[in-house]
């Protein structure tokens, strides 16, 4: 529970589509992929009651204690960032996160903040690992031999035939110079246009 609060990345571009940046006041937030939607406090509320649900169970749904506990959170959060943005302005997911995560703790309902941490490092992790697969099959490439057969390329094997090559020189990193030969591949590339790639990288180190 001593974990470090979240530093959030600007996003390179936000999609405002459908947001009036101009309303005075108006809280907006930017979420992950950078796309800017309305400041939701029922989406706060949503959040900490699941975490209480996660925590003491079914019951939680019908708690009467459980929904003033939830409504009291959810205010305090709102509270800092209108104190914070009188005027209005963008708040990144992360730190609205941080705050719930913060003001349960303050509330001491420690085992509940536990629960919400826990929810975010899942969620987190399957990010990752959804942008990692997306990743890998978008670098997904092939090269043509005889009769057009395509063959799947693997960056192993780039790094394996660099490292052969280079074997004996003092000072080549191959593995900077393979990375930079799979940045200069494509998909469907000719079998000998591959070794004129790797030569004409290595020409530049």
């Amino acid at each position: 529970m001593s974990r470090q609060p979240s530093l959030p990345q600007e996003p390179a571009e936000l999609d405002i589509a459908g947001v009036d940046l101009t309303a005075p006041g108006r809280l907006n937030v930017i979420k992950r992929h950078g796309k800017l939607v309305p400041y939701d406090d029922d989406k706060i509320s949503i959040a900490i009651r699941k975490a209480f649900l996660a925590n003491e169970g079914g019951i939680a749904a019908t708690s009467s204690r459980i929904h003033e506990i939830v409504q009291q959170i959810t205010a305090s959060v709102s509270e800092v960032f209108h104190r914070r943005l009188p005027s209005g302005g963008a708040i990144h997911i992360e730190e609205i996160q941080d705050q719930v995560e913060l003001a349960l703790m303050r509330s001491e309902h420690h085992q509940v903040a536990r629960r919400y941490v826990l929810y975010r490092e899942d969620r987190a992790q399957k990010r990752k690992a959804s942008t990692q697969q997306e990743t890998e099959q978008e670098m997904l490439l092939h090269m043509l031999i005889e009769n057009d057969d395509r063959i799947r390329i693997e960056h192993s094997h780039i790094l394996s035939i660099i490292k052969r090559a280079c074997k004996g020189l003092a000072n080549v990193d191959a593995e900077k110079i393979a990375t930079a030969v799979w940045d200069d591949l494509y998909d469907n590339i000719r079998e000998d246009d591959i070794g004129t790639v790797i030569i004409n990288v290595a020409r530049t180190f």
